[in-house]
């Protein structure tokens, strides 16, 4: 019975110590891995090659994230999508947290690992939005998507894209704070990447809109824009007076992540309708 004990201790300790072992030196791995990716893509990162300037820099930095994500180093790629504030690096950022958290995975499917990697990308892409102001928008654009998307899937992330939205909002606001004297109130209640998506989140304001007794929040056209990549759902023609009110509304009854936009600085030279949508300079 003696001899059984310790021999059983014995290989749980030796086990326990063997996977240990193995973990450390797993790491160890994964961190020189990480170091020979950095020093083979430096001179890409700095823009100079053998004293050379890299011609059109900024599209070099932005392919060599996107190769160092595509190589798996996730982390290192949203470390380095921070350093470099494009709309370039917030769509790889969206694509990293696509990847960690596929949407046709079962939310228990998803390990703490990628999940704290997609919350990071989260992060990433309001922290870009500050750092860059021209960018706020984009941020905002892609944040609220987010937000919509996994909704239903993870609370968590859902929440993080929501925090970080309402701490990027106020720079999308201050974007062209000089741009014009004539300001036209606008309110965007859902951001999609496709166009059908976009025009059911249409069909479904109007619908939500009609259930408000309250005239004023009838007020203005419920439109689509692209603005790049994205199909905004936007209300337009919102008294100054009333936005404060209308966007409450929108937020309670709708969707949370809506936002207040001067749409003459957000939407440069729309176009004419093109079957459904209008597009933006």
């Amino acid at each position: 019975m003696v001899t059984l004990l310790f021999t059983t201790i014995g290989g749980a300790i030796g086990g326990t110590f063997t996977g240990l072992t193995n973990y450390y030196f797993r790491q160890q791995e994964l961190d020189i891995k990480r170091v020979e990716t950095v020093e083979k893509f430096m001179p890409y990162l700095v823009g100079e090659i053998n004293g050379r300037t890299i011609l059109n820099a900024q599209a070099a930095k932005e392919n060599t994230i996107i190769v160092i994500a595509s190589l798996g180093h996730e982390e290192l790629a949203i470390n380095l999508a921070r350093l470099n504030p494009s709309y370039t690096s917030i769509l790889i950022l969206k694509k990293i947290i696509l990847k960690s958290m596929p949407l046709d995975t079962h939310p228990k499917n998803n390990n703490a690992k990628a999940t704290d990697r997609a919350l990071e990308a989260v992060e990433a892409i309001g922290e870009i939005a500050k750092a860059k102001i021209d960018l706020a928008s984009e941020s905002t654009a892609v944040l609220q998507n987010i937000n919509k998307l996994y909704a239903m899937q993870s609370e968590e992330l859902a929440s993080k894209a929501m925090d970080v939205l309402q701490g990027v909002t106020p720079f999308a606001h201050n974007r062209y704070p000089e741009a014009t004297s004539i300001k036209k109130w606008a309110i965007v209640i859902s951001s999609d990447t496709n166009l059908e998506g976009a025009k059911y989140e249409k069909d479904q304001a109007l619908k939500k809109r009609k259930s408000w007794i309250d005239k004023v929040l009838k007020e203005g056209e419920v439109n689509i824009y692209k603005r790049k990549e994205f199909y905004a759902t936007v209300v337009e023609g919102i008294n100054e007076s009333n936005k404060v009110k209308t966007l409450s509304y929108w937020q309670n009854g709708f969707r949370p992540s809506s936002f207040v936009i001067d749409f003459n600085d957000w939407c440069k030279n729309p176009s004419e309708d093109k079957g459904g949508y209008f597009e933006c300079e």
